[in-house]
């Protein structure tokens, strides 16, 4: 469903809480956001018609990657 955000700050607050609800999922390997960009009916993207960032990109990226968890194949980066 839809939902409307008031500014730049709860648009990243409700990313940023969608995205923790789906890293959390066991057996996700991947999500579409489906409406980059606003358009002349929708307001819906993380960018505006212009294609400027409403939120800054590194919190988008941080939102999105979700947080790191170690791996048997991580390299150590002591060798």
């Amino acid at each position: 469903g839809y939902s409307r955000v008031e500014n730049a700050e709860d648009l990243a607050i409700a990313y940023e809480g969608i995205l923790r609800a789906l890293h959390a999922c066991r057996g996700i390997a991947g999500f579409c956001y489906t409406q980059l960009t606003d358009t002349f009916q929708e307001k819906n993207g993380l960018l505006t018609m212009e294609r400027e960032p409403k939120v800054p990109c590194a919190r988008i990226a941080e939102a999105t990657r979700g947080k790191r968890k170690a791996v048997a194949m991580d390299v150590d980066p002591e060798v």
